[in-house]
């Protein structure tokens, strides 16, 4: 039995698919850091956020990503704009694909730290108006962001 030993992962390889699973498996986990850049703040997701992004389409989870990764370093994505169902400090990423619009809200408020609130496929009926629900949803994370903030890293 011959081991897969690639970037020093070690398991047993029977066959040309267990081989390709092992090489999978390491270079999905390769881009996983477990130390923040110079700079960057912590990312944190709220509620069932980071489900929701990793049900939809691949395209938008990438964009959404890219996203949030320049707000983390103090940026703006040019899809990022103001939300308005909040005081400063809490965005909206926007992302279209295939007809669809898709949203993230996420805060800034924080000094340390990003919290993604809310992320959603956009099926207002009512023009660009975002639905009640998810404005009180995304409230309700927002003092859950909050307390989580506090307990991490001490009052703001």
């Amino acid at each position: 039995m011959e081991l897969c030993s690639f970037l020093g992962f070690n398991a047993p390889v029977f066959s040309i698919e267990s081989t390709l699973a092992c090489i999978s498996y390491k270079w999905d986990n390769c881009s996983t850091r477990t130390e923040a850049a110079p700079g960057e703040k912590s990312l944190f997701w709220v509620g069932a956020s980071k489900r929701d992004l990793r049900a939809l389409p691949e395209a938008v989870q990438d964009h959404i990503g890219i996203a949030l990764s320049v707000a983390q370093f103090g940026g703006r994505h040019p899809s990022v704009k103001p939300w308005k169902g909040e005081r400063p400090g809490v965005f909206e990423i926007v992302s279209d694909h295939r007809g669809d619009t898709f949203g993230a809200v996420f805060t800034v408020r924080f000094e340390l730290a990003i919290y993604v609130l809310h992320v959603f496929q956009k099926k207002s009926r009512q023009g660009k108006k975002t639905p009640q629900s998810d404005i009180g949803l995304i409230s309700q994370r927002l003092l859950v962001a909050r307390e989580d903030y506090e307990v991490r890293y001490g009052k703001d």
